[in-house]
């Protein structure tokens, strides 16, 4: 783990600034030949809560790697090596686009769902040192398996993006047959402003035997705004999750799944 952490801090140091893009964070620089990349972000936390603590560390520490491949292929994976997240090295994303037409590409692999402005922000572009608890709470999975078609640029009037992915998170197996259907809808009809909205949609293996499947449903809007230096930005979800749900599990409680309809939302604004 040493060994790798040294050589990525290397390669991080090494790497020029990229352009962000739709899944990813950047996208390859040249034609030809393999593209490397990396960041990482360390970070102090101070806590008073609970168990008093304080620690230093890495909230992102990734390396990557991306190209172009003859004709109209290009290919992008990277790896978070952060100790503090999953302990080993994991993938985060790999996927591989077909991008011959410019308003009709196609990628297939683990990427980001289309789905939240927050959400598909790249963290180098973030904010905040963290996404907001409605987006991280109500757009998760952040990242799952799938197929996508995407379009358009910050050049266009409209950007889209829609996919079909797996539904059960990061480099998870799929053990069933459902899908979950997600989207998203960007219009730029001036260059100081932006709307759209995003949409989710899906079904699961129930919690309870003999129950019909699990339905979730997501609804997203968003607005950002741009003008003389000022930014203003923010967004509102709606989720609504149909069929059995768990509760309990603390302080030496018993898990009790239940069968129902849970509905929750939230927003937030930011202005810099």
């Amino acid at each position: 783990m040493k060994r790798l952490l040294g050589i990525f801090i290397l390669f991080a140091l090494l790497a020029s600034p990229l352009l962000s893009f739709a899944q990813g964070c950047a996208e390859p620089s040249s034609e030809e030949g393999v593209n490397l990349f990396g960041f990482f972000q360390p970070q102090f936390d101070y806590n008073l809560y609970d168990a008093p603590e304080s620690n230093f560390g890495f909230n992102r520490a990734r390396i990557g790697v991306m190209g172009n491949i003859p004709y109209d292929f290009s290919y992008y994976m990277v790896l978070e090596t952060s100790p503090f997240k999953k302990g080993d090295p994991y993938l985060m994303d790999a996927f591989i686009t077909y991008g011959r037409f410019a308003n009709a590409k196609v990628s297939m692999g683990s990427f980001k769902a289309p789905f939240s402005l927050e959400l598909t922000q790249a963290c180098s572009g973030l904010h905040t040192i963290n996404r907001s608890k409605v987006v991280s709470q109500l757009a998760s999975p952040d990242r799952d398996m799938g197929m996508m078609l995407l379009g358009g640029n910050d050049t266009t009037l409209f950007r889209y993006a829609v996919a079909i992915m797996n539904g059960t998170g990061l480099l998870v197996h799929d053990d069933n047959l459902f899908k979950d259907i997600i989207g998203r809808v960007i219009c730029q009809p001036a260059d100081f402003v932006k709307f759209g909205g995003s949409f989710k949609y899906g079904k699961a293996v129930p919690a309870m035997d003999g129950a019909e499947p699990d339905t979730r449903f997501r609804f997203g809007g968003e607005i950002q705004l741009d003008w003389k230096g000022f930014h203003v930005q923010g967004e509102y979800i709606f989720g609504k999750d149909i069929g059995s749900y768990t509760t309990g599990g603390g302080c030496g409680e018993e898990l009790e799944v239940h069968e129902g309809t849970v509905e929750r939302d939230g927003m937030y604004v930011m202005a810099l």
